[in-house]
C-alpha cells in the first residue's frame, strides 16, 4: 500500500442513485434477463477507477475458508483487523468467490497472519504464497504501526486506519492490486472511498482516500477472476413467493439482484414486494 499526499475531497454520491434506478428497472421487467439501461449501471465504473486484477494472483480457492491470526497486532487494533476480514467475508457472498475468513483455533491453524514491523517504506505490505495455478495458499501482512508518518493513535482517523489498510492488504490476497493514481494530484486523484485498493492519504488516511468497506468497484474485479464463475439465473422460492437472481450478460459492470414477488391469486399474477441489490461485478 502506498502513501499519498493528503488533501480532503468531497465524496461522490452518484453510484447509489444509479444502482437504485437499475434495480427498479429490473423489477418492472420481471422474470426475464434484462438489458442494461444505457449510461446508468456503469456509473459505478465512471465514479471510481476499479483496481486492476493482479496477474500473479488468482485469489483463494473458490468457496474455501481462510483462517487468520491477528495476535501479532496490539490489542487496541485487533478488532479493526477482524472487522476487515468480516467485511471481505460478507462481500464474498455475492461476488462469486465464496471465500470466508475466520479466526484460527487449535483445530484450524492460520494460513493468514498479521503482525507489526517495517513494510518497505509503506504503511503495510502483504506477502502471498501461491500454487502453480496462482491460487493464494497463504499470506503474511506486516503493518508499520510504529511509524508515525503512517499511523498515530492520538490523531484523527486512527479509529478506522487499521480497518482501511487491512481491507487493502486482504484485497491483495484476493487477486487485485493498487488502484491507479496520479502523483501530481492530491491523494493521487483517486475517488475518495471508491476502492479499498486506494492508497493511504496522509497519517491515518486523514485525506479520506481509503474505503471502510469492500466497494462495488472492488467486487467487480473479484467477480471477473476465472475461478469465480457466476450463475446466469437462479429462480427460487415457492408457494406464494418467488425470487429471481438476475444476470446482465452485457460487458463490464454486471449487476445482480434479488427480486421478491408475492401472488395473491394462486400464482396467476405476481407483485414485486422487495428488491435487494446483490452486487455488481
Amino acid at each position: 500500500m502506498s502513501k499519498l499526499t493528503s488533501t480532503p475531497h468531497a465524496r461522490k454520491r452518484l453510484v447509489r442513485v444509479a444502482l437504485v434506478a437499475v434495480a427498479l428497472a429490473a423489477g418492472l421487467i420481471g422474470f426475464s434477463e434484462f438489458a442494461r439501461p444505457s449510461g446508468s449501471v456503469c456509473l459505478a465504473r465512471e465514479d471510481c477507477v476499479t483496481p486492476p486484477p493482479d496477474p500473479n494472483k488468482a485469489g483463494w480457492t473458490k468457496g474455501t475458508t481462510v483462517y487468520y491470526d491477528v495476535s501479532g497486532l496490539p490489542d487496541s487494533v485487533r478488532q479493526q483487523a477482524k472487522d476487515a476480514f468480516a467485511a471481505w467475508t460478507d462481500a464474498n457472498k455475492t461476488n462469486g468467490s465464496g471465500v470466508t475468513f475466520a479466526p484460527s483455533d487449535a483445530s484450524h491453524p492460520a494460513s493468514f497472519t498479521v503482525g507489526v514491523g517495517a513494510a518497505d517504506g509503506r504503511p503495510g505490505k502483504t506477502n502471498t504464497s501461491t500454487d502453480a495455478n496462482k491460487i493464494s495458499t497463504g499470506a503474511t501482512t506486516t503493518l508499520d504501526l510504529n511509524n508515525t508518518d503512517f499511523f498515530d493513535s492520538s490523531a484523527e482517523g486512527f479509529g478506522t486506519a487499521i480497518l482501511k489498510i487491512m481491507l487493502h492488504e486482504i484485497g491483495h490476497t484476493m487477486g487485485i492490486t493498487d488502484t491507479p493514481g496520479d502523483d501530481t494530484k492530491p491523494c493521487g486523484g483517486q475517488t475518495p472511498g471508491g476502492s479499498v485498493m486506494n492508497g493511504q492519504c496522509g497519517v491515518n488516511d486523514r485525506g479520506g482516500n481509503g474505503a471502510t468497506k469492500v466497494t462495488t468497484c472492488d467486487s467487480t474485479v473479484i467477480g471477473e477472476k476465472a475461478q469465480y464463475t457466476r450463475p446466469i439465473m437462479q429462480p427460487g422460492g415457492g408457494g406464494s413467493d418467488y425470487s429471481g437472481y438476475y444476470y446482465d450478460p452485457g460487458y463490464g459492470c454486471t449487476p445482480y439482484y434479488w427480486v421478491y414477488y408475492e401472488s395473491w391469486d394462486g400464482g396467476k399474477t405476481w407483485e414485486v414486494v422487495d428488491m435487494e441489490y446483490a452486487g455488481c461485478w
